[in-house]
């Protein structure tokens, strides 16, 4: 299984890509207009109400990927997240991946301790 973290442009090209590909999918996105825009997009309706409730609601599926799409602003809060989930083998967060190289630097511990593939697309 692959999700999908993010509603904006960026993860509607992801989505069109996945979806022409067959690969199953799971759309996480925050908020409803959002949601309804990358909806009209895509034909896939997102889950909504942001990365954290979905954890704290779903389990993710063994073996899984995901794509982190979000503003640059959740980026790194989003895969400090990630990183602590058992099932999640691959992570490609989109570039920059931090707002700044200090926000990396902090967070470098915990992304390089670690046992997730992680890539920067």
């Amino acid at each position: 299984m692959i999700y999908l973290i993010g509603t904006g442009q960026m993860a509607i090209d992801y989505a069109k890509v996945l979806k022409e590909l067959r690969t199953p999918l799971i759309v996480i996105g925050r908020g409803a207009s959002s949601a309804n825009k990358f909806y009209e997009s895509t034909q896939i309706k997102p889950e909504v109400g942001g990365l954290q409730q979905f954890l704290k609601d779903k389990v993710i599926e063994p073996d899984s990927k995901v794509i982190v799409a979000t503003g640059t602003e959740s980026l790194m809060s989003c895969l400090l997240k990630l990183i602590k989930q058992e099932n999640i083998s691959d992570i490609l967060i989109e570039k920059p991946a931090a707002i700044s190289i200090t926000e990396l630097l902090e967070n470098e511990e915990a992304l390089l301790g670690s046992n997730k593939n992680i890539f920067i697309g």
